[in-house]
């Protein structure tokens, strides 16, 4: 029985509203790190705006932007809804250069789920070393390895759900069920790869083209 196809999500700029470039300005620092593994122990206090300064964007129609702080609409969380994603979902409100609010709403988007998918007896795999202590570099958040690079990902074949964030190479990534109602609902500025053998993690270009 072959295993279930996994996709990563990344955003792109093909579709109308999606820019490839949006200059911004958070109204403040978000009151959580980069990278949760609790969502739900966040306090939060603040309200956030992001205010676009790029005066040549008049509108916006993107379901997901490409920022490490990742932001999504109502509209890519009614898919999560749908599908029964494990997630909180902090209001963010986008305004466009002329301080109108931008059509649709948007909120942070912090995955409840953070898995370790790589299967690493049958992966090609180089791991960072920690500059200090030597060995492998391990990630304080998760406490999970550090990969500089993976030249052949084989994903373990494990339950997920619909959507997750695979902390072996920090991204987003989905089931097909979730592709395919992203697709069917007309998401914007979603692109899907797929994980399997032919996908390469390479963060520091260390893998030769």
């Amino acid at each position: 029985m072959s295993k279930k196809s996994l996709y990563i999500l990344k955003y792109t700029d093909s579709d109308p509203g999606c820019p490839t470039y949006m200059a911004a300005e958070l109204s403040s620092e978000p009151e959580w790190d980069l990278f949760v593994a609790h969502p739900d122990e966040v306090v939060v206090e603040k309200k956030y705006a992001l205010r676009i300064t790029d005066g040549e964007i008049t509108d916006i129609d993107f379901d997901m932007d490409s920022g490490d702080q990742r932001y999504v609409s109502a509209e890519f969380l009614k898919v999560c809804n749908e599908l029964n994603v494990p997630h909180r979902a902090i209001p963010l409100r986008i305004e466009l250069p002329n301080g109108d609010k931008a059509k649709k709403d948007y909120f942070f988007f912090l995955p409840k789920c953070n898995l370790s998918l790589l299967d690493r007896l049958n992966s090609d795999f180089q791991e960072e070393v920690d500059p200090e202590l030597g060995g492998t570099l391990i990630n304080g958040v998760f406490g999970t390895p550090i990969y500089s690079s993976i030249s052949k990902f084989i994903p373990l074949d494990m339950d997920t759900p619909n959507l997750f964030f695979c902390v072996d190479i920090f991204e987003l990534v989905c089931s097909d069920a979730f592709r395919l109602l992203s697709i069917r609902n007309n998401l914007k500025g979603v692109a899907f790869l797929p994980l399997d053998e032919s996908y390469r993690y390479n963060p520091f270009n260390s893998l030769p083209e």
